[in-house]
């Protein structure tokens, strides 16, 4: 993906401080806006997130809860922060831009993705994974299009707006809702249980199998079982859908989608030291 050159706009940002040019828009939503700046003091595009008015209070704990969490943790596989600015009311992060898009764009528009990207990748995400979890941190919303690529494919992990602590501790305010995004929860989700690190391997887990297969049917399969987790079918094996596909590979990603908690890896620490031993590293 290139870099964005002119504006196209959809709606109105608030007023913002000089040294950012507003070039467009990528998403907007009840959490916040989210765009494309030109940043005249870094000399680089930056992303613009663009926090709901403060008379929100649930929307504000959050906004201060992933900008100190963000502003914290420090690692080569997440989105850097690069600073925060109050205007007219809001809070507006500036992020790192990744000009290669994200994983949901290359499966929407590349489809099946090739097997030496896809070990990368799993690679990459289970180390950033690895070190939330040893921060005693769950990510709770892994999926395609908050996996993020530069300009060389380098993988970065964005949008911790849903990080919760393992340790009953919570960093998000109390809510009954389910966290994340349907699709990509495990069926144990739907119970009132504590953030856990092998919710984000199960997402890992789907995440690969719609990298590996090119389409959301692997998606499609954990939201049918998140909404009727009684009767959740195996996995149909990937080597069935895609031949090239190393069997130690459909093995691991198999691993990643047990039904059961207790039959995934209890971190992404010991998921990624058994995935290295399994592709030879």
């Amino acid at each position: 993906m290139d870099r964005v050159d002119r504006v196209h706009r959809e709606s109105e940002p608030p007023e913002l401080p000089g040294r950012w040019r507003v070039l467009a828009e990528l998403a907007a939503g009840g959490h916040a806006s989210v765009w494309i700046a030109e940043d005249l003091e870094l000399g680089e595009q930056v992303v613009l997130k663009v926090f709901p008015p403060f008379d929100d209070a649930a929307f504000r704990a959050r906004a201060l809860v992933e900008i100190s969490l963000g502003q914290r943790l420090k690692h080569e596989h997440l989105v850097r922060l690069h600073e925060v600015a109050e205007v007219e009311q809001r809070l507006v992060a500036a992020m790192e831009w990744m000009s290669g898009g994200s994983l949901a764009q290359r499966i929407t528009f590349e489809g099946e993705q090739p097997i030496p990207l896809v070990v990368r990748w799993a690679g990459q995400a289970l180390d950033v994974l690895a070190y939330l979890h040893g921060e005693n941190l769950v990510h709770r919303d892994v999926k395609p299009s908050n996996m993020l690529l530069d300009e060389h494919d380098h993988l970065k992990l964005g949008d911790i707006g849903l990080v919760g602590r393992v340790d009953r501790g919570r960093y998000l305010p109390e809510t009954r809702a389910a966290v994340g995004t349907v699709g990509y929860m495990a069926p144990v989700r739907l119970l009132d249980r504590e953030p856990a690190p092998s919710w984000d391997l199960y997402a890992l887990g789907v995440t690969l199998r719609q990298l590996l297969i090119g389409r959301r049917a692997a998606a499609d399969q954990a939201a049918a079982a998140a909404t009727n987790a009684a009767e959740q079918k195996e996995p149909e094996s990937l080597r069935d859908r895609r031949p090239d596909c190393p069997q130690w590979l459909d093995q691991f990603v198999t691993g990643l989608l047990a039904e059961k908690p207790v039959d995934r890896w209890p971190s992404a620490r010991e998921a990624l030291d058994v995935f290295d031993a399994q592709r030879g590293d």
